[in-house]
């Protein structure tokens, strides 16, 4: 008979928390480079199936949308184009991270990058901002 053993998962809090300085560093370039990259490949996806897969006739309206859309992933697309913008010190990030995982472990089974996005320049969330964001948000996430 073979004996059945669970093994605990570590949530992604719990490991970020386990990880070194330098090890959290190198994480978050490669995790900002890799984001930024996901969206100029859908981007360029997005593009090409608005330009060849949408068909006529369509309306006035729906043709400046769809012509907006397809510009908006063009330029996403370019290869020096960079939407998630993070302008602080990398270590800032790292720190915010940690803050958010130790403060909120109830939130962490959130990925790394999933909170990274609420930090970019756009959002500029602190670690607070985004416990309260899904404390009080209509979508509240389950756990």
């Amino acid at each position: 008979m073979a004996t059945h053993e669970t093994t605990k998962r570590m949530s992604p809090g719990e490991l970020w928390l386990k990880l070194d300085e330098s090890t959290q560093l190198a994480f978050l370039d490669g995790l900002i480079q890799g984001l930024n990259q996901g969206l100029r490949h859908c981007a360029t996806e997005v593009s090409f199936s608005l330009s060849t897969r949408v068909t006529d006739p369509l309306t006035a309206q729906n043709k400046l949308a769809v012509d907006s859309l397809t510009q908006q992933m063009r330029t996403w697309a370019k290869s020096g184009v960079t939407v998630f913008k993070f302008s602080r010190e990398i270590a800032e990030y790292a720190r915010a991270l940690s803050t958010f995982y130790r403060k909120y472990t109830k939130y962490g089974h959130l990925e790394p990058a999933y909170l990274l996005i609420y930090m970019d320049d756009q959002h500029g969330m602190t670690p607070e901002a985004i416990f309260k964001l899904h404390e009080h948000s209509l979508h509240g996430f389950k756990v």
